[in-house]
């Protein structure tokens, strides 16, 4: 395939994720405004409180299982014996995750009267341990579609939960049965068993993905383990380095102060739209692609995400106010500071995501775990100092500066794997996208000039 058709081909698959996405996020934006609205900064919190642990809980217990089999599915999509090979891969390793999750909720529940879990009552404890459950089963499913290439199944399975739950909430309008974070947590729950079902079903119906070992030419289980153990690190630092502020929050400030601060992120976390889409698609697109057209991809992709996701924060600089007055309430007003600080963490992200994950792809998952724990190690020692000062600015403002670590750690490894110096990294990502949109106006308007060679800027 040449660069160019390669590159056609992955914005396709782009832009249908990314549609997907927005889809997602409208449902998401709707069930967080009247859930929001309705309970208020404190109940907000606890919403907030339970749904992290579900992802820091599930984060630890699936053994990075999710990325393994996203990349052992890319590679084996055309052979059904692989594939059936990837699935009792996924099956075996099941009840292990299943074991470290039951483990790590027995430990929270044993530190619920804890500063930073005091909010988490019994019956929400148990239905974040629910939901944390169907997020893991839900992200096996849609990583497994998502290395098959089965965008538009990914996307359909994706929907599912948070529509649902965003259908309920607009019910309720009506209706008007009195909502609680319990009852929020419940639809969450309800849209989770949803989504892991018709997962299930796509998989089972569409790519006949019965299990059964094929040891001829199968990964083993111990590289399948030792693959997602190495992405595993990763994830859990990552999930510490974007969760565990809330729990900083309720340590020293309260479970109002959680509310106000998880809604400056949420409607942060819009700008990671792009990077999100770019992602999905680049992860098993890397894995089948070789040599300097893999580079050439890695870069061009992880500049236009640099570059959009720019354009994107300057635009919620601007509207951030008012956005958060109208959709949130006057309660909330105190969001709009942090979420401008989370603007540059964002873009930082942004860079991260889909480079690390691009390495990964190329057989270098060690690159996110690298990255991510040197934002980590920021993270926690700025949240201690600056948010007793100036609350809620303080956690923004740490988490801005350790995702700026994590992005320059990321341009840095990235190219020790791919023998670049890391300066000439940054030059790709900051050039590439613009020569690309250059000479692709250049082509609208002078149709009859030969394309240059592809692949020319980046070496």
């Amino acid at each position: 395939m040449s660069a160019r058709s390669a590159a056609h081909t992955a914005l396709v698959r782009i832009a249908s994720v990314f549609t997907t996405d927005v889809m997602v996020l409208g449902f998401g934006l709707v069930n967080t405004v009247l859930a929001t609205r309705i309970l208020g900064p404190s109940g907000r919190g606890v919403v907030v409180l339970a749904t992290n642990t579900a992802m820091m809980v599930q984060t630890f217990a699936t053994l990075g299982l999710p990325w393994a089999i996203n990349y052992e599915a890319a590679r084996s999509r055309t052979d059904r014996d692989l594939r059936r090979h990837v699935t009792w891969l996924m099956v075996r390793n099941i009840p292990l995750a299943i074991g470290i999750w039951a483990i790590a909720y027995a430990l929270v529940a044993a530190l619920r009267h804890t500063a930073a879990l005091g909010n988490l009552a019994m019956p929400i404890l148990a239905l974040s341990a629910s939901f944390s459950m169907l997020v893991l089963l839900r992200q096996l499913g849609t990583r497994y579609l998502g290395g098959l290439h089965d965008f538009k199944s990914r996307n359909a399975v994706s929907i599912l939960g948070p529509g649902l739950v965003a259908l309920c909430l607009i019910a309720n309008l009506i209706v008007r049965v009195r909502l609680t974070p319990e009852f929020v947590l419940w639809l969450n729950v309800a849209g989770g068993v949803l989504a892991v079902t018709y997962a299930v079903v796509l998989l089972n119906r569409s790519h006949g993905v019965f299990p059964a070992r094929y040891s001829a030419n199968g990964t083993s289980n111990r590289d399948f383990r030792i693959y997602g153990a190495k992405f595993s690190a990763g994830l859990i630092a990552q999930v510490l380095n974007y969760r565990l502020d809330a729990f900083i929050v309720n340590a020293m400030m309260g479970v109002r102060h959680v509310g106000i601060y998880a809604t400056s992120v949420s409607v942060s976390e819009l700008l990671l739209l792009v990077p999100t889409a770019v992602n999905v698609v680049m992860y098993p697109t890397i894995t089948a692609i070789r040599g300097d057209q893999r580079n050439r991809v890695t870069l061009l992709a992880t500049g236009a995400t640099m570059y959009g996701v720019g354009l994107l924060g300057i635009v919620w600089a601007l509207l951030a106010d008012p956005i958060i007055r109208v959709l949130f309430g006057s309660a909330f007003t105190e969001s709009a500071g942090p979420a401008r600080w989370l603007i540059p963490g964002m873009l930082a992200i942004g860079i991260v995501r889909v480079l690390c994950h691009a390495a990964a792809g190329a057989g270098h998952p060690e690159v996110l775990t690298y990255t991510t724990f040197a934002g980590l190690a920021f993270t926690i020692p700025l949240d201690l100092v600056l948010i007793p000062r100036i609350g809620v600015l303080g956690a923004a403002l740490a988490s801005t500066i350790a995702y700026s670590v994590s992005a320059l750690m990321a341009v840095y490894l990235y190219g020790k794997v791919t023998d670049q110096n890391s300066l000439r990294v940054w030059s790709h990502l900051f050039r590439d996208p613009l020569v690309r949109a250059i000479r692709a106006v250049g082509a609208r308007r002078y149709p009859g000039r030969p394309p240059g060679s592809e692949g020319e800027t980046t070496g």
